[in-house]
């Protein structure tokens, strides 16, 4: 399943104050594909405040120890989204 096919627009991954690790990277990308699935068009994962906002709601989620994000890392993620 691919989250392009899911969105009307690509999803975009901006840079915070630090990343969640990798495991709760893959949740939260599992949380986004379940939730645009059911039709939704954007989901925003608000890492800095610990909240996911939705056009239906907003509530907290726990994103676990923040670590800093190395430029190594960047190249990673815009690897992946190609």
């Amino acid at each position: 399943m691919n989250l392009q096919n899911l969105a009307r627009k690509p999803p975009r991954f901006s840079v915070c104050r630090g990343s969640a690790s990798d495991n709760i990277l893959l949740n939260m990308l599992d949380y986004a594909k379940q939730y645009l699935s059911t039709g939704h068009s954007w989901i925003k994962f608000d890492i800095d405040n610990s909240k996911i906002t939705t056009s239906q709601y907003e509530t907290d989620y726990d994103f676990g120890e923040l670590r800093k994000i190395s430029k190594l890392d960047i190249k990673d993620v815009m690897l992946m989204t190609v």
